[in-house]
């Protein structure tokens, strides 16, 4: 009988286990991609930002784009901020946005206005 209840305990305990990462896996996202902006290209990098925003919210079936710079000077980086409900989202927004040639034109215009390329952070958004 002890027996018994330690193994209906331990699957208790994974059955639980289960369902918090099933859930959390679920959680919304925010992914943070900061670019360096080359010197003097302030106003050609808000402006392209601007641009980047348009495109991926015009394309995005959920979530949403935005970007920012900080209140602080120098404004030598850009944050660029897309909020998902899930990684699948997230993957069908890229995907689609590199399958298009204005994008594409975007990515290549960033190359003289981005400089050392972006970096990439991923967040879970606290419940």
């Amino acid at each position: 009988m002890r027996n018994l209840l330690i193994v209906l305990g331990l699957i208790g305990v994974v059955g639980i286990t289960e369902v918090e990462v099933a859930a959390q896996n679920q959680r919304p996202f925010i992914q943070n991609r900061t670019c360096d902006v080359a010197p003097g290209q302030n106003a050609a990098a808000v402006a392209l930002a601007r641009e980047f925003i348009d495109l991926a919210n015009e394309v995005a079936e959920s979530g949403r784009v935005g970007a920012f710079q900080s209140l602080k000077a120098p404004f030598d980086q850009v944050h660029f901020l897309a909020f998902q409900p899930d990684m699948g989202a997230w993957q069908t927004l890229f995907d689609t946005l590199a399958a298009r040639e204005d994008w594409q034109a975007l990515l290549q215009e960033g190359q003289e206005v981005f400089t050392g390329g972006c970096v990439d952070s991923f967040f879970r958004v606290v419940p």
